[in-house]
């Protein structure tokens, strides 16, 4: 199984659309960075949230990323080759999804260390004074950014077997469905949010809400895409 979770993780950055989409979180990511720190000039620099203002893109590039990796192989016939290595689909699925975890977890570390390096840096080149305030806590809110992510993109990705198609469900979910639903009366939105899910695990709010949002989001769609993936035609 490890050696199909590495050819997965190794085909995680090898599409023209992967590329596109790390070079565009890339972008983001030392836009937000340098802002952060740009907004804590003359004060105490707290790494922390520099470091946190940097990962804010993995909210969209998590399920964009996991989306194309469920979806890329069936666009491109790809999947015959995958077959060739590992001829059970449940076994291909599997590896997929913790493909997608692992790569963009590992991203994430990355970003974070890189943001902290570079606060690190302006600070001292400022020799202004510098705090790592809830490293931890800024840790593990990633983490709820960035799993609950990946696997609602990948089960929407998992579902489509499009790259396009699932790239735009997942923005228009998380760009537009989401924030309509945050205007509704009584807060009743939150029950159908994708938000919904990570923001329990963040913080522990609304567990109903975090149910309604993971079966809606993640599980009923990841047990569709799941039966596609067994019975949608290789070629």
């Amino acid at each position: 199984m490890s050696r199909l979770i590495a050819y997965e993780l190794r085909k995680l950055f090898d599409t023209r659309s992967s590329i596109v989409t790390m070079l565009v979180c890339i972008v983001a990511a030392v836009g937000l960075g340098a802002l952060g720190l740009l907004v804590q000039e003359g004060g105490v620099l707290d790494l922390s949230q520099t470091a946190a203002a940097a990962v804010l893109p993995f909210a969209i590039i998590a399920p964009v990323l996991s989306a194309i990796a469920a979806a890329s192989d069936w666009r491109t016939q790809a999947i015959q080759q995958t077959l060739f290595v590992e001829s059970r689909r449940d076994r291909i699925f599997r590896a997929k999804i913790a493909a997608s975890l692992i790569g963009v977890l590992g991203i994430s570390g990355v970003a974070i260390v890189l943001a902290v390096a570079a606060g690190l840096t302006v600070g001292l080149s400022r020799e202004q004074p510098m705090v790592l305030g809830g490293f931890w806590a800024m840790v593990w809110g990633v983490v709820a950014l960035v799993v609950p992510g990946c696997l609602f993109g990948f089960a929407i990705g998992a579902v489509a077997l499009s790259p396009p198609v699932a790239v735009a469900v997942v923005l228009f979910v998380e760009l537009v469905f989401d924030l309509a639903l945050a205007v509704v009366p009584d807060g009743g939105g939150r029950y159908f949010a994708s938000a919904s899910f990570p923001n329990w695990m963040a913080s522990g709010a609304d567990p109903l809400a975090a149910v309604t949002s993971a079966a809606l989001w993640i599980v009923v769609p990841g047990a569709v895409g799941f039966l596609r993936y067994l019975r949608k035609e290789s070629s």
